[in-house]
């Protein structure tokens, strides 16, 4: 019996790696959990949303790799420099995000990369799947398509009764802002 196909899953956070990782296991991959999200702001935010997924992953049996430097911040606001507004921001930064999943996945002999941003009914998943195909022509490697937003409630469903730590906004300081607007609206 051969060994099953492994998938290396851009995870933002671990509401978010619950539907994904099941939905792919079952479709016969063994899941390799990727945290590269230097778009988090502050970081205490980005620790609590670390720990929370490493916490989890461990729970439900997916190894959760991560690649991080002291620069990522700074590469990060380099990377949405100009791009204030949505979309043009929130595409930047998924484009550096999912370039950087293909990136590890090809440099660790993962064939085929996906997201759990593909879960989130509040992120443009035909901007997402358009960069996650980008990245991975450039790079030569395959970016594994899926909706699973039919399993967007289910992580919220789950995620309350674990008891896992639910962001209020996607992670960069703008989305921040643009949370209290919406909220105060």
């Amino acid at each position: 019996m051969g060994s099953k196909p492994r998938i290396l899953l851009h995870t933002c956070c671990a509401p978010c790696l619950i539907f994904p990782s099941k939905k792919l296991k079952s479709a016969g991959f063994e899941v390799i959990g990727f945290f590269y999200n230097p778009n988090i702001y502050p970081q205490d935010e980005y620790r609590r949303r670390k720990d929370t997924l490493l916490c989890y992953a461990a729970q439900i049996n997916v190894e959760m790799r991560s690649e991080s430097t002291e620069n990522d911040a700074v590469f990060f606001d380099q990377a949405v420099a100009g791009s204030d507004n949505k979309p043009a921001r929130c595409s930047a930064c998924w484009y550096l995000r999912l370039y950087r999943s293909a990136q590890y996945a090809k440099k660790n002999a993962i064939g085929i990369f996906t997201s759990t941003l593909l879960v989130s009914p509040y992120q443009d998943i035909e901007i997402v799947r358009a960069m996650g195909e980008k990245a991975a022509k450039e790079l030569e490697i395959a970016f594994y398509d899926a909706d699973f937003r039919s399993g967007y409630h289910d992580c919220v469903k789950i995620s309350k009764q674990e008891n896992l730590y639910r962001q209020k906004y996607c992670g960069c300081r703008r989305s921040i802002e643009e949370s209290k607007e919406k909220k105060a609206k």
